[in-house]
């Protein structure tokens, strides 16, 4: 199964207990923000990994 988009994964994970997602180089503002959406919607439970300062910079953009 291909997952396309945050959609599909949401179709499958629905009504599931959250799941812990590790994210390698998580200063990438693409990959923040698509994490930061998911943690919102009680998909996953983030593990960034990466340079500090960039995270939390694009966290703080993202409230």
């Amino acid at each position: 199964m291909v997952l396309k988009s945050l959609n599909d994964l949401k179709g499958i994970v629905v009504g599931e207990p959250r799941k812990k997602m590790v994210v390698a180089v998580a200063q990438d503002q693409h990959s923040l923000g698509a994490v930061i959406k998911s943690w919102r919607e009680n998909i996953v439970d983030p593990i960034l990994v990466g340079d500090k300062e960039k995270i939390q910079n694009i966290c703080a953009e993202h409230n």
